[in-house]
């Protein structure tokens, strides 16, 4: 889903610290020094993100295993929690192509052992 760069703007203007950055299907929003939101998104979505004490027990989670700041998760929960279609897009496609490099190299395999 392209949005346009005015877009891009008021969204890095709501959430401080995400950026969009150019990828291999289009810009996408990431932390300014850190990795894409879908990326992150795929470590939190799946925790309960009700109130302000589950984003900071989240954050707290994810930021350790990743050794990203509190600020920075927040960041990216909080534009999650504002676009969760969007980036389950992302995620779905990203799976997908995955799935489509494995069959691939899966089938070069069974050609070279044939």
């Amino acid at each position: 889903m392209a949005i346009s760069r005015a877009e891009e703007q008021r969204r890095m203007k709501r959430h401080p610290g995400i950026v969009f950055r150019d990828g291999a299907t289009g810009r996408r929003p990431a932390l300014a020094d850190g990795p894409q939101v879908w990326v992150l998104a795929e470590l939190f979505r799946s925790e309960p993100l009700g109130s302000e004490h589950a984003i900071e027990r989240a954050a707290q989670n994810v930021a350790t295993f990743m050794e990203l700041t509190h600020d920075q998760l927040r960041a990216a929960i909080r534009y999650y929690l504002e676009y969760p279609d969007e980036v389950d897009d992302w995620i779905r496609r990203n799976d997908e192509e995955a799935d489509r490099a494995k069959a691939e190299w899966l089938r070069k395999q069974q050609l070279l052992h044939s």
